[in-house]
């Protein structure tokens, strides 16, 4: 004989369900249990009989009264109870009333002999899922697939809001932690819900009453100039459903004391597309936006000085080597002349060869001379304009016959103030410099073309190349960009690479102080080309950073 608490009938399949909380899980692997609850085993297996006739993959337990009923859920878990309800010191009303306490989404269906309507709706009052009579065996199947199916998507429902309550517990618990500030708007503008950061952020801000809502007052923290009401972020997320990002808004505290906040709000919408409100996010820069105002300032003098220095060394350049062309130059020059008249008139042959030595020492020294000065500043720059500057530089190269120079101007010979012409000749002769030193090249190419008011220089070589992983357009970056440039071509040492790396941040320094950028276009074996645009009308003013 089968004894209480042994399966009375058993299919060897599995099946997968939903699983409701109290109850065990319906979607774990293996076959449906039901246990039957009934002082007759004989009943029992008859009801377990009627079930797998119709019903595939369950598994069904006897359990004769209350005790062994609850003792059967807690080791057992069934996923669905069928009990009677005349059972010897056994109350169903009891029983379902704890049933519904300790596992109150486990259904329990009643199956018994004929009762009343009243006690059948008493039944399903108390907690009972269904009621079958016993004669009416044949809907028991039904009702129990009915009840599983129902169990799996109550099941299914509570998993699915205890996820959403963990993930909201989690966004809480985030939210509070987060270092900046955010709360949540209604769509009247109420604050619902405000972390930490966004409380102790606003707490002491000066603000006034308006229907209930606090109006703060700011200002744009780039302009000083106020901000209306409506023209807040939130206001506009509220009104006309558009999204403001990292506005920068200066506020007053109760203290007298100023903040810079970054301020952020995008509305919310609903899945049909209606406004539910917004969020804002709201962070304390106040010493963030100061020390970039000092970092902008100290920055700007630097500049300034470094124009300045710029100019100062041209102008010392200017002076030394006029001072050279006109003083030395001219003593050269007269030396020369005499020495050639003693070659002339010495009639002692001795004398005359000693002097016509001193002439070609005399001439060496003379193009030794011009050359400093074409290093200083080439004369012809001021006389003459960049063009002729740039020939009377690639002239001095004449000594290279394994290099190929070009010079190539695409336009009229024009001239432009002063400031852009040295600007661009000096880019142009560090960056030859720079190819001579370092590139190994065979040909080297300089392009210039003129407009009305613009003035565009691109020097090309053939070299070695490197990789550009930085711009050198900024004056301030250019070190790193030096080194990399360094290492990729493999040329120089150490030591080398220093007047490098301030030969670059020169050129780049050069053509931002009149609005322009430098631009270097290299590749490792392919060559370098170093562009840079100068527009007149991009020009600051003398004295501008």
């Amino acid at each position: 004989m089968t004894q209480p608490g042994q399966g009375l009938a058993q299919a060897p399949n599995q099946v997968s369900m939903g699983a409701p909380t109290g109850a065990p899980s319906l979607t774990a692997p293996g076959p449906t249990r039901v246990l039957v609850v009934d002082d007759s085993q004989n009943d029992a297996a008859a009801l377990s009989f009627e079930l797998g006739l119709s019903l595939k993959h369950i598994e069904t337990r006897w359990a004769e009264g209350g005790e062994q009923m609850y003792q059967a859920i807690a080791q057992w878990q069934p996923h669905i109870v069928l009990t009677d309800v005349h059972m010897p010191r056994f109350d169903i009303f009891e029983a379902l009333q704890r049933l519904r306490t300790e596992w109150p989404a486990l259904p329990v269906v009643v199956v018994s002999g004929l009762v009343g309507e009243e006690v059948a709706a008493r039944l399903i009052r108390a907690g009972a899922s269904d009621f079958v009579a016993k004669s009416g065996l044949s809907r028991l199947a039904v009702v129990v697939e009915r009840e599983l199916h129902d169990a799996r998507e109550r099941a299914e429902k509570l998993e699915l809001q205890d996820q959403l309550r963990r993930q909201a517990g989690l966004f809480e618990r985030v939210l509070e932690h987060l270092p900046v500030g955010v709360c949540l708007l209604d769509v009247k503008g109420v604050v619902r819900h405000a972390n930490r950061a966004d409380q102790a952020l606003w707490e002491h801000v000066r603000h006034s009453d308006v229907d209930g809502c606090r109006q703060y007052v700011g200002w744009r923290a780039d302009t000083g100039q106020p901000i209306a009401p409506q023209d807040w972020g939130a206001s506009q997320a509220l009104r006309h459903g558009t999204t403001s990002l990292e506005e920068r808004i200066e506020i007053d505290t109760l203290t007298g004391a100023r903040k810079i906040i970054l301020n952020s709000a995008v509305p919310l919408h609903d899945d049909l597309g209606r406004p539910q409100g917004c969020f804002v996010v709201s962070q304390d820069i106040t010493e963030l936006h100061h020390t970039e105002r000092r970092l902008r300032r100290t920055e700007s003098t630097l500049r300034a000085l470094s124009q300045r220095l710029l100019e100062v060394q041209e102008a010392e350049r200017r002076w030394i080597a006029q001072e050279l062309h006109d003083d030395i130059g001219q003593g050269i020059a007269a030396m020369r002349f005499q020495l050639a008249r003693i070659v002339e008139q010495a009639r002692d042959p001795s004398a005359s060869e000693l002097a016509a030595a001193a002439l070609s020492s005399s001439e060496q020294l003379n193009d030794r001379l011009r050359q400093i000065c074409l290093g200083l500043r080439p004369l012809e720059l001021d006389d003459f304009g960049l063009m002729a500057a740039l020939r009377s530089m690639l002239k001095s190269l004449g000594n290279r016959p394994a290099l190929a120079l070009q010079l190539i101007c695409d336009g009229p010979e024009l001239r432009y103030p002063a400031r852009l012409e040295t600007a661009a000749f000096r880019i142009a002769q560090e960056a030859l410099n720079n190819a001579l030193r370092h590139s190994d090249c065979a040909a080297l190419a300089i392009r210039v073309h003129t407009e009305p008011g613009l003035l565009a220089l691109s020097i090309t070589d053939d070299g070695c190349g490197f990789a550009v992983n930085t711009s050198a357009a900024n004056a301030f970056a250019t070190q790193t960009f030096a080194v990399n440039s360094d290492m990729a071509t493999g040329a120089g040492t150490a030591s080398e690479s220093r007047p490098r790396r301030l030969g670059l941040a020169g050129m780049a320094e050069r053509a931002r102080s009149l609005g322009s950028e430098l631009e270097i276009d290299s590749q490792p074996g392919v060559g370098t080309t170093v562009r840079v645009v100068l527009r007149v009308a991009a020009m600051p003013e003398a004295g501008e950073s």
